[in-house]
């Protein structure tokens, strides 16, 4: 094979011999030649050699060179700037070869305002040959009015034979190219933009395990101001001494090409929780040359979860109570009727009267019990009314005077003409018995134990206001002497069986049932204390917008009756007991152990009873399923409800079942004769011991 300098010079030689005699179609048989010999060789200083030795005659054929090659060339003879466009280069900005003139306006005057200038520039350094060639990148506007990104490479040619400088330029549409870059560009920036401002640390590690790069956020997590600071620090001089060399194993395993995920604490006090990743970065020949890494700071989440585990825990616990308390109450409800009944048939002196109330003692503990598991845990907010907190007050201290030990003072402060506030006697007497004996029990060397009631206007307590609890409030407070607490006791005060007594001397549910019951009443409770200097725990109450009678609170007279019951019961013992209670009364009690037989005795003889007591809890039908059918018999019969779910029923749900009158169980004699008499009395809803 020639070389590329022997090969253009045999064949110019022969072209110059023969110029003159060639006709037009063997000038483009030989050109065509030419034009595959360069293609094969690749030789494009041959094809420069011979267009710029040719260029006179090609130009008398009417440029026959530039249009035999398939590529947008274009040519300029100098000095006269006579400017010749192949039909390629007219057609890639959309014209055919006729269309447009072989002149400079052709292109410059189509070129981009913004690039014509820089083009212009480098043209006419190529003209005065201050360079030898230029490459520019520019937007000509096409024939549709779009505008094109083009290429344009040109060079200053010399010929050797004809002393002809000639430029010589080919112009290619970048503008599919342009718009790739530019997508890449709005990715990258899009990407940049992502981890500037993403609130998670994004960070490059190198493979010596050292940070190369971090986003703001990830400087804001360490308490820097500037990248540089990070430069060459190693990662794991963040984490605690006991992470280290977990995070570097991770690391290691991320660099062989693994991706990782962990959790790992900071060094310093108090320790944060992160949670955070490795991801291998690859170059182009897929060897991991860095690591990508996102870090969170999951302190708070920690902590969140820790609270829902607890919260769990705890609606597990009202679970757990609500579901074993109909079987716990049944069991108490005979210990309390029989050992009630069996006092009352015993003189002050006979020896067994000791053990009796040892034994109702323990019973009523145990109720007592379970009604505070069974607080805590109800989900159905009790029924409320307006309440003179005073008055409760004042029948609740007599209670406490003669309960709490005598070397502890008790004093009260009530202001007059307090407004009514919106809650449950029985609940509210709940708090301020369990606030006093919690107080008395921090004064075991004696005290000073002071209740206030007063009106404390407008309350605004954080936390409450997107529940709309803002309003005028009355507050209790109950304030003692005695060893008072420290800030780490009061922020466990209120879980669930967290006691600071000795084993049997609490069950730690008393100030979390507080609580329970103070968000029910849509209230607040705050509490001061420091150690030696005694504690006040105070409680707000909605003032209520009804208004209530100062007498409304006292309790009816009990009586005896004479009216006919049918009593019905699964529980046989129960089902005796509470009959032998009624009787003892002087009522007529006919008693039933399967539902639907009662049901069925009752359709026959239904104007031979007064009043109707059933469980709630039975087998075949529920306490709801007898009532409805009881009232679809007789509707104007009265129905009282006895249920050991204390938590599923209420007064409001037991009035759309048709019932009179809720009795919780374990209930003891006086409760179940006041029931009886007020149902049978009045036409309102009475509630023995339910909450």
């Amino acid at each position: 094979m020639l070389n590329q300098r022997e090969s253009a010079h045999s064949i110019n030689k022969k072209a110059e011999l023969r110029d003159e005699d060639k006709t037009k179609d063997e000038l483009i048989a030989e050109l065509r030649a030419l034009r595959e010999h360069q293609k094969e060789e690749n030789q494009p200083q041959f094809f420069a050699d011979f267009f710029l030795d040719q260029y006179h005659y090609v130009e008398k054929k009417e440029h026959l060179l530039i249009d035999l090659f398939d590529a947008g060339i274009w040519t300029c003879a100098l000095p006269d700037d006579e400017f010749y466009f192949s039909s390629k280069w007219k057609s890639i900005i959309g014209f055919e070869i006729h269309e447009i003139e072989n002149c400079k306006e052709t292109w410059f005057g189509r070129v981009h305002p913004e690039d014509a200038e820089e083009l212009k520039q480098k043209f006419e350094k190529l003209k005065n040959r201050e360079i030898g060639e230029f490459d520019s990148e520019h937007r000509i506007k096409h024939k549709n009015g779009s505008f094109h990104w083009m290429n344009c490479k040109a060079r200053i040619l010399k010929s050797v034979s004809a002393n002809q400088h000639l430029i010589l330029g080919v112009l290619r549409d970048i503008s599919h190219r342009k718009s790739q870059e530019n997508k890449l560009r709005e990715n990258e920036e899009h990407y940049r933009s992502l981890v500037e401002n993403t609130p998670v640390c994004v960070h490059e590690i190198d493979l010596n395990g050292q940070l190369t790069s971090m986003n703001p956020a990830g400087l804001k997590m360490l308490g820097l101001a500037d990248e540089r600071d990070i430069y060459g620090v190693e990662y794991c001089s963040y984490s605690s001494r006991q992470d280290r060399q977990r995070i570097e194993k991770l690391m290691e395993a991320a660099i062989a090409g693994k991706p990782s995920s962990f959790e790992f604490c900071s060094e310093g006090t108090p320790a944060r929780t992160f949670k955070s990743c490795f991801v291998p970065i690859r170059n182009s020949n897929g060897a991991v040359i860095k690591l990508m890494g996102l870090t969170e700071d999951i302190t708070e989440l920690k902590e969140t979860q820790l609270q829902l585990r607890q919260a769990q825990k705890l609606e597990t616990i009202g679970t757990l109570t609500g579901g074993i308390a109909h079987e716990f109450n049944n069991l108490l409800t005979p210990i309390l009727g029989y050992s009630e009944m069996l006092m009352g048939n015993k003189c002050e002196d006979d020896p067994d009267i000791v053990d009796l109330v040892q034994i109702h003692k323990s019973v009523n503990r145990a109720r007592d019990l379970v009604q505070k598991m069974l607080t805590y845990g109800r989900q159905n907010v009790s029924a409320r009314t307006s309440v003179r907190l005073e008055s409760l007050t004042e029948e609740t201290c007599k209670l406490l005077k003669k309960t709490i030990p005598r070397n502890i003072s008790f004093k009260t402060d009530f202001e007059e003409n307090l407004p009514a506030i919106h809650g449950n006697s029985n609940e509210i007497h709940q708090i301020l018995v369990n606030l006093a004996i919690n107080a008395s029990h921090a004064m075991t060397d004696g005290g000073e134990l002071t209740i206030q009631l007063k009106y404390s206007g407008f309350q605004h307590f954080a936390g409450l206001e997107d529940r709309g609890r803002e309003g005028s409030y009355v507050s209790l407070a109950v304030q003692d002497t005695g060893v008072g607490m420290d800030q780490k006791i009061l922020e466990k005060i209120y879980d669930p069986f967290f006691t600071t007594k000795k084993i049997g001397q609490g069950t730690g549910l008393g100030l979390s049932v507080v609580q329970g019951i103070v968000d029910q009443h849509e209230g607040h409770i705050g509490v001061e204390s420091l150690p030696g200097k005694g504690t006040t725990f105070t409680v707000y109450f909605p003032v209520s917008k009804e208004i209530v009678n100062r007498s409304e609170t006292k309790i009816q007279a009990l009586a005896n009756g004479c009216e006919r019951i049918l009593l019905i019961d699964d529980e046989e013992i129960i089902l005796q007991m509470t009959r032998k209670i009624l009787k003892k009364f002087n009522y007529e009690v006919t008693g039933f152990l399967d539902s639907q037989e009662a049901i069925e005795f009752f359709s026959e003889n239904s104007q031979n009873f007064d009043l109707v007591m059933t469980d709630y809890g039975m087998p075949k039908l529920n306490g709801k399923q007898i009532s409805e059918q009881i009232k679809k018999i007789r509707p104007d019969i009265k129905i009282i409800l006895l249920t050991g779910y204390a938590d599923l029923v209420n007064s409001t749900n037991s009035e759309e079942w048709g019932i009179d009158a809720l009795l919780s169980k374990p209930y003891n004699v006086n409760e179940i004769n006041a029931i009886v008499r007020n149902t049978l009395g009045s036409g309102t809803i009475p509630t023995a011991h339910a909450n």
